[in-house]
């Protein structure tokens, strides 16, 4: 698996794209693009593997920025192992569970797991 980290690009198929959580899908849908493209609003960067979105996330510039040492997700049952296959490990949330209602597994990947494609980022 050859999976490039790498800025929204116009050209990549984003509709294509299913996370399995409508907000999050309308967002990456609708305005991701709309936001970097036309509004120079933010950068969306998306993990590629064989042209195809694996997901989106601002890991490394905000690691250079605010020093994020790495991607917390939210997995809801059925992406659990969808995220291990790449490399996140689940950890014990300590509060803020919900209590009546199913609960995601919160999952980390260190930064420096994510790979490096040697794409400079430049400042909008």
């Amino acid at each position: 698996m050859a999976i490039a980290v790498r800025k929204l690009r116009p050209e990549d198929d984003r509709a294509g794209f299913r996370s399995g959580d409508v907000d999050l899908d309308r967002f990456f849908h609708k305005y991701a693009g709309q936001n970097q493209f036309r509004h120079h609003i933010g950068t969306t960067y998306v993990a590629i593997d064989g042209g195809r979105i694996l997901g989106f996330v601002l890991a490394r510039q905000l690691s250079k920025d605010y020093g994020c040492l790495g991607v917390v997700v939210d997995a809801k049952p059925d992406a659990i192992a969808f995220c291990e296959r790449y490399g996140f490990v689940e950890f014990p949330s300590l509060s803020g569970q919900l209590g009546d209602r199913p609960e995601p597994s919160l999952m980390f990947l260190e930064l420096g797991a994510i790979p490096d494609t040697g794409e400079q980022v430049l400042p909008e």
